[in-house]
């Protein structure tokens, strides 16, 4: 009838409107309705009570409630007693007095407490695991239409933990929680369909689950779903919706939302720059011990953005991260050992870093291996079968830099046969992609291919991987960067871009290129030689640096990239600058 949405107070006015125009028996039958009403809007029962001060986290009022009535065989109180002992919520934690009340609620058939007591079988933490038990509690849970259980049975299967693995299988018990209403399915659900797994990769479904979970205040959807604004998946990019997410997960002291919030600040994503913001959130991440987070910290402390400079802190965070297995951390780590940054140059402990990013299946680190093993650096002795190895595997990721690297060791035969088929297929991934450098190789590589003979091996000389590529018609000339101490002693470039106050920037043109680096990432930049960061430029370019050192000399040369010739040659002392172009 609807009458429990009104107010006790009208329903006694309606009837006594009607209690006016009556007869006297009638007006005795309408006692007896009054009575009912009575009795469906009256106050809540104590189980109602009591479930509310749970829900709100009202742990000693939920207790008074909730235990006589568990006493008594109440099967919703029982579980709720059961989670409180479980949880200490309001209580010691007493896993026995837990254990026992859960088992008392899933006697009764109760769904709650049968997936409850399921998943401390599953577990086998605070009773002996049994996997048999769990899939005997889901699915009487389930057969309730209780969605926790319906998506822990899909876990189940999908990890074939009791069960046949049956990806098909597990998609099927996901799909009926998330219907009944299940955040946790819903998320689950979003990641196949973001990921593939057990079905084709549909960003547009996995953006409405991710979206019905956010809504339910899941702060893993919520990321999910700035992710895919972010990237453009599913949807139109739109970094608004992106920082509008991202920030609900934050809000919600999310450390993978703080991570991804500090990164819209840091890098200025549709918002103005914010080192300080960025800070914060970064830092709020790293104290939960979110590898990501530590890892960015570390970035900022590294640079002195929105934090003094500080390289003993920065390595300190990166090693966190790394012993959370954060590959970006591994990564950097390598970059600082074997450049001496902020610490000793120390090539078997960076080449050691380098390595474990790598073969832990970092792209970046890959191909950093790859050109090590190509161009015999950090002591390493050059190898072009395990440059080839590396590059293949950072190009299976589809990175285009390692998709280009490995065209070029096809086309010059390095490590490899000479297949001028094989390397215009990868040379044309990574242009695909939008790489410059893979477009220019493109063209003179369809140029050789149309006039020299297939199988034939032209006479010029193989070229070393020194960078993407070194066609001296692509890159006639190239920029010789070094600081040297004092004026005399060579240091490594990174020196006169770093400073107490954050550093300085070298900014480089190449055709239509443009990249401005720091201290941090440099390395980025060109390739290091005994003379110093060579980075190859195109016809026309442009450089702009500025040394931040005290007692260091920022040089820069400009040389013909196929005779070494120096043509152009300019020095800066700190704070001085140096503006390049031909």
């Amino acid at each position: 009838m609807g009458w429990t949405n009104i107010s006790l107070r009208t329903i006694v006015r309606i009837i006594r409107m009607k209690y006016k125009r009556t007869s006297m028996k009638i007006k005795h039958a309408l006692l007896g309705v009054i009575g009912a009403i009575f009795c469906l809007v009256s106050i809540a029962s104590p189980l109602d009570d009591g479930l509310a001060a749970f829900k709100a986290k009202n742990d000693a009022e939920a207790y008074r409630l909730l235990k006589p009535l568990a006493d008594k065989g109440d099967p919703i109180a029982q579980v709720k007693i059961g989670k409180m002992y479980l949880n200490g919520y309001g209580l010691a934690k007493n896993p026995v007095e837990a254990i026992r009340w859960l088992k008392l609620s899933a006697a009764q058939n109760n769904p709650e407490g049968q997936t409850a007591l399921g998943v401390l079988y599953w577990e086998g933490e605070l009773i002996t695991k049994n996997y048999s038990e769990s899939l005997k509690l889901f699915n009487l849970a389930a057969a309730s239409g209780f969605a926790d259980a319906e998506n822990n049975l899909g876990v189940m299967y999908l990890n074939g933990h009791g069960v046949p693995k049956s990806i098909s299988t597990a998609i099927k018990w996901f799909k009926l929680a998330a219907e009944s209403g299940s955040e946790v399915a819903q998320v689950n659900l979003a990641r196949d369909y973001f990921f593939g797994t057990g079905v084709k990769v549909d960003f547009v479904e996995a953006m409405k689950w991710a979206k019905k979970a956010s809504k339910q205040g899941n702060a893993d959807a919520q990321n999910m779903v700035g992710l895919m604004y972010r990237k453009g998946l599913g949807v139109a990019q739109n970094y608004s919706e992106a920082f509008k997410w991202y920030k609900l997960a934050a809000d919600q002291n999310d450390p993978a939302g703080e991570q991804n919030l500090g990164v819209f600040y840091r890098d200025g994503l549709g918002i103005p720059v914010d080192y300080k913001q960025a800070f914060k959130l970064f830092k709020q991440s790293a104290d939960q011990d979110y590898a990501a987070g530590q890892a960015s910290l570390a970035g900022l402390y590294f640079e002195g953005k929105g934090v003094p400079q500080n390289y003993s802190e920065a390595l300190r965070l990166l090693k966190l991260a790394s012993d959370r297995g954060d590959l970006n951390a591994y990564q950097n780590l390598a970059v600082i050992y074997l450049n001496g940054l902020g610490v000793s140059k120390n090539y078997a402990e960076g080449f050691r870093w380098l390595k474990l990013a790598a073969e832990k299946g970092n792209p970046k680190a890959q191909v950093n291996l790859g050109r090590a093993y190509g161009n015999g650096l950090y002591d390493v002795k050059k190898d072009y079968v395990q440059a080839l190895k590396w590059f293949k595997l950072a190009a299976a990721q589809n990175d285009p830099t390692a998709q280009l690297l490995l065209g070029t060791m096809y086309w010059d035969g390095l490590g490899v046969e000479r297949n001028l088929g094989e390397a215009r297929r990868l040379i044309t991934l990574a242009a695909n992609q939008g790489n410059q450098d893979a477009l220019e190789s493109l063209k003179d590589l369809r140029k050789e291919t149309s006039s020299t003979p297939k199988n034939i091996t032209p006479t010029d000389p193989i070229k070393e991987i020194l960078s993407p590529t070194t066609n001296p018609e692509i890159y006639p000339y190239e920029a010789v960067v070094s600081c040297l101490i004092l004026g005399t002693t060579p240091s490594m470039p990174e020196a006169c871009f770093s400073d107490r106050f954050g550093g300085t920037q070298l900014e480089v043109r190449s055709g239509q290129d443009y990249q401005m680096y720091t201290a941090f990432n440099l390395q980025g930049a060109g390739t290091y030689t005994n003379d110093g960061l060579v980075i190859k430029l195109r016809k026309n370019f442009a450089i702009n640096a500025q040394n931040s050192a005290e007692s260091m000399i920022l040089n820069i040369k400009i040389r013909n990239s196929k005779t070494g010739e120096i043509i152009y040659q300019k020095s800066a002392g700190q704070y001085r600058s140096i503006r390049i172009s031909n």
